[in-house]
């Protein structure tokens, strides 16, 4: 079971948390978007899916969707990032053979980090 607690903390660089936690945890995400001063950085894994079927949007969807309703969450709904949120990777050609130097990641991975911070600037104006 998912527990999600969502709550405004003091603020944080997404990217210095991110950068610190470099020798604490090999489950590690940073994701920006400065023209939207938006960056996000999550930390460890409370729950991961990985789907290889002919359809792994629809799984991922399914998977996700019965891991909230199953979830115990409480959180502010006036803070712009409320809840439980998941990161995802996709295949983008899955009738590609992988690059010999990594290795076969699957047609959809999702993720929803243990420990998730978004930048102070991403409040809702």
């Amino acid at each position: 079971m998912l527990v999600s607690v969502t709550s405004e903390i003091k603020p944080h660089d997404p990217l210095t948390l991110f950068a610190r936690a470099m020798g604490a945890t090999h489950n590690r995400f940073f994701w920006s978007v400065p023209a939207a001063q938006l960056a996000i950085a999550g930390l460890g894994d409370a729950w991961s899916f990985t789907a290889g079927d002919a359809r792994p949007f629809e799984a991922a969807r399914a998977a996700w969707d019965q891991l909230i309703a199953e979830a115990a969450i409480d959180c502010d709904p006036e803070l712009r990032f409320a809840g439980p949120m998941a990161v995802a990777g996709f295949a983008f050609d899955p009738s590609r053979r992988p690059a010999p130097i990594g290795r076969p990641l699957p047609r959809v991975r999702c993720n929803c980090r243990a420990w998730c911070w978004p930048n102070p600037a991403t409040r809702p104006a």
